[in-house]
């Protein structure tokens, strides 16, 4: 009967974990589409904060969806495969001198997170 108990305990916290996490994510996909709407008002709201919102809810929807689906291990793996496999393409692009976007520099150091965003 304690077995019962335990096994039914554990899958309420389980399903209260799904519900903080399953707001969290509606609440970060909203805030990712907030600055769609800020976009038809140029100048009211400064462009930095609207360029914050874009990168930083979908950075960190994709790291708590990922968490949820593939655990930490399956995210940290995308994150090191996304980063090396990025950062190889955008130094081979700035020997060649054809990156796939404009550089702001000659080294893609710094694109990393955006190469890692695409």
């Amino acid at each position: 009967m304690n077995a019962v108990a335990e096994k039914q305990q554990h899958a309420e916290t389980e399903l209260n974990r799904r519900d903080v996490t399953d707001t969290l994510v509606w609440t970060l996909l909203a805030i990712y589409a907030f600055p769609r709407i800020l976009q038809v008002y140029p100048g009211r709201v400064p462009m930095l904060a609207v360029v914050a919102l874009h990168v930083f809810s979908p950075a960190f929807f994709a790291v708590i969806h990922g968490a949820r689906t593939y655990r930490l291990g399956g995210v940290l793996t995308f994150v090191a495969i996304a980063l090396i496999v990025g950062n190889f393409f955008e130094y081979l692009g700035v020997r060649r001198s054809s990156g796939w976007f404009p550089s702001c520099s000659d080294s893609p150091t710094l694109e990393w997170l955006i190469s890692l965003g695409r």
